[in-house]
């Protein structure tokens, strides 16, 4: 579910900083 190759980076946390497992699971540990 990644809408950018960029995204699984720093982009991530500005898309999806938390309400997103799948691209935070990639960058970090999910908040769950």
């Amino acid at each position: 579910m990644s809408l950018r190759p960029n995204v699984t980076g720093g982009s991530a946390q500005a898309e999806s900083p938390e309400w997103m497992p799948a691209s935070s699971m990639c960058s970090m540990i999910p908040p769950i």
